[in-house]
């Protein structure tokens, strides 16, 4: 381990050394703010390719967390590590500047007396005036904002002040960037495209990033892993696809998509559930099984006044596990209806049908599983 570049003068800047190691490592990371614990000993590491999301609710320590890898806030005690060198051990701390690090947030934070050019040009040191446009004009082109070279910011709307934004962390060429929330003040439907443009951009120029984040769907479509904080720790670290196919509790479960769960019936290796068999991969503490709302569907019974077919037909096609229930609420979405159901034996679950074929509250019938769709174990813990 490095130790912290200090001298009579500053800090030496923290290098891209090409080691291979990772780009951040965290250890033991804990922060309190007077009585509060916003970091509870985070453990992490981050590749020098990689995206990760940091996910959860509202004073959960992420932004702590991001403040401190960026060198905004001192640890109290654990370490952290920029490509292997040692920036903050709890008693030595290198400040924010020398650290080669590219932040954005949600309020833009450009000058408003600089051009889009001059805003991106202003971290850019050592470049004579030719190789600088060249770079701000590169920078702009990447986020296809070249012809704007000449506007200031309040000439710009809320997405191309963000697109701004991330060619000016990104014009020092950076080791790391860090964002915040960066899309939180957008449109949903502009938050969406301009994610995946600065997905692109970070990906074209290889910089590893740290993105926090409150929205589940977002955490999932930029991170190559997320990472589920609460109370000042990490839940789980996994892949997209495992935090919320695989969730290691039941508040990951629950905060990473809507979510029901079942009582399982264990009998050795064999466990089951109201709606059919439950998968585990080893122990898990006092296990509820875990249903999404694509995992199952609802069939009606047959009833000649509504028109959603005869008692026999449904009874055949919903033929094997499932269980008989209600609908007790139901929800227009567009593409789908969402329908919460309540079984016979006392739990709901949540369900997703077609818009073609829309079923009314008080409806009976049965809940099956989609075919290839399987349960799965959850620790009920708190």
């Amino acid at each position: 381990m490095d130790s912290l570049a200090v001298n009579g003068t500053g800090y030496a800047d923290i290098a891209d050394n090409g080691t291979g190691r990772a780009a951040v490592s965290v250890h033991g990371a804990v922060k309190h703010f007077h009585d509060v614990v916003a970091l509870d000993g985070v453990s992490f590491e981050l590749g020098r390719d990689e995206l990760l999301a940091l996910v959860g609710p509202s004073g959960c320590g992420k932004s702590t967390l991001l403040r401190a890898i960026a060198g905004l806030t001192a640890l109290d005690t654990g370490t952290v590590e920029l490509n292997g060198s040692l920036v903050d051990d709890g008693r030595h701390h290198v400040p924010p500047e020398h650290r080669r690090i590219g932040l954005v947030f949600q309020e833009h934070s450009l000058f408003p007396h600089l051009t889009v050019a001059q805003n991106v040009a202003f971290g850019i040191k050592g470049l004579g005036r030719s190789r600088l446009a060249a770079r701000v004009a590169e920078l702009l082109e990447l986020v296809e904002l070249d012809d704007y070279d000449d506007r200031y910011p309040h000439e710009l709307s809320g997405g191309e002040r963000q697109r701004v934004s991330l060619a000016r962390a990104l014009a020092p060429e950076p080791t790391l960037m860090l964002l915040d929330e960066p899309f939180a003040s957008l449109d949903p439907n502009l938050r969406v495209q301009l994610r995946g443009e600065v997905v692109s951009a970070l990906r074209a120029t290889n910089t590893p990033a740290i993105f926090v984040t409150h929205d589940q769907t977002e955490a999932m479509a930029v991170g190559d892993r997320v990472a589920v904080m609460r109370s000042g720790r990490i839940e789980q670290l996994a892949s997209p696809d495992e935090v919320f196919h695989r969730p290691n509790s039941r508040f990951v479960a629950a905060f990473m998509g809507e979510a029901a769960f079942l009582p399982v019936t264990v009998d050795g290796d064999r466990w089951s559930s109201r709606l059919g068999p439950v998968e585990h991969d080893g122990p898990v503490t006092d296990p509820v099984a875990l249903v999404r709302p694509d995992d199952v569907v609802f069939e009606p019974l047959g009833d000649a006044e509504d028109g959603n077919g005869s008692a026999d037909s449904t009874a055949g096609r919903a033929a094997g596990s499932g269980g008989s229930g209600v609908i007790v609420a139901a929800e227009f979405r567009g593409a789908q209806w969402h329908y919460k159901v309540r079984l016979a034996d006392g739990p709901e679950v949540y369900a997703a049908g077609s818009h073609l074929t829309p079923y009314r509250v008080g409806q009976q019938g049965r809940v099956v599983m989609v075919d290839g769709h399987r349960l799965t174990a959850v620790a009920d813990r708190p």
